[in-house]
């Protein structure tokens, strides 16, 4: 799964890694810290909020691996 160019929500990350949304939100926060993805608004929707790679994240900076790491590629 791809975040590019739009970016996906978290559900949608938890599923598609079969993992459940609660844990998917924490490794999100902490990819979030690490400066690998951001949250923003949903150009479609204002109520969601979809993730997307940052600049860093694009180019595998902080070495991210699991789950989300896996996703963000």
């Amino acid at each position: 799964m791809s975040l590019l160019p739009k970016g996906v929500t978290a559900s949608e990350l938890a599923s598609a890694e079969g993992v459940r949304h609660r844990s998917m939100t924490a490794t999100v926060a902490s990819l979030i810290a690490l400066g690998l993805v951001e949250r923003r608004p949903d150009p479609d929707d204002g109520r969601r909020l979809l993730i997307g790679l940052t600049a860093e994240g694009r180019t595998g900076g902080g070495g991210a691996a699991g789950p989300a790491g896996m996703a963000c590629r």
